[in-house]
């Protein structure tokens, strides 16, 4: 997942090959799966972070690409808008402070990201929506330039078949739209907490958390 392509142009040969070699994955996903030894291991949590990237006038910085060549450090990845970035942190063992060593592990690249996004005026932020991101933000001029971006903005957009629809409905402010720009979806960053759990407890884990989302995102989400 997130492998960069060669290719952006494909023939219907292609996208028929492509869904035989999906079908035929999921067969191979299935066997892996009912293995016994499939899943076992220690409880382990991960997480990933989602920033902005700002200018000294706290405007989209859209230098993602030439940011991710002068770190030279894999945890940071590109995002779909080129004044977005990725931080994943290293998975730890679910047992003793995982949420602290996520925290300090987080501290640390983040010092070391501002300090090298000093040196071509851009800050980092993280911020679910940037306060001073404008409609002009949300155009596929500011998709980030890899070809599994700019496809699947193409492929998007053709398989849905019609524009777009934004609505949010705010207490204050509400948002209403139609858009044919996938990157609109990219103006909402957010920090994910992954956890690995044994897989004979799957089933129970993942309902108790579709049971205590709701209270969660309530109590703490912000945009």
């Amino acid at each position: 997942m997130g492998r960069e392509i060669g290719d952006r142009e494909y023939t219907a040969k292609d996208y028929e090959q492509f869904n035989r070699r999906i079908h035929d994955q999921v067969d191979i996903l299935k066997k892996v799966i009912a293995r016994p030894e499939f899943g076992q291991g220690e409880t382990c949590i991960g997480a990933e972070l989602e920033l902005y990237l700002m200018n000294e006038q706290s405007d989209v910085s859209p230098v993602n690409l030439q940011l991710l060549e002068m770190l030279q450090d894999d945890q940071f990845q590109p995002e779909l808008n080129q004044f977005n970035l990725e931080l994943n942190l290293t998975p730890v063992k679910a047992e003793g402070d995982p949420f602290s060593q996520l925290t300090q592990e987080m501290l640390t690249k983040f010092d070391f990201l501002w300090s090298v996004a000093e040196k071509i005026k851009t800050r980092p932020l993280a911020v679910g929506i940037l306060p001073t991101l404008q409609e002009k933000h949300l155009s596929n001029e500011y998709v980030t330039d890899l070809g599994r971006y700019q496809v699947l903005c193409r492929e998007l957009l053709k398989q849905r078949g019609e524009p777009f629809h934004i609505k949010i409905d705010g207490r204050e402010e509400s948002v209403d739209f139609f858009t044919s720009e996938v990157c609109a979806e990219g103006a909402n960053t957010s920090f994910q907490v992954h956890l690995m759990t044994d897989k004979d407890k799957f089933a129970n884990t993942f309902n108790a958390a579709q049971m205590t989302m709701p209270m969660a995102i309530a109590v703490g989400a912000n945009s």
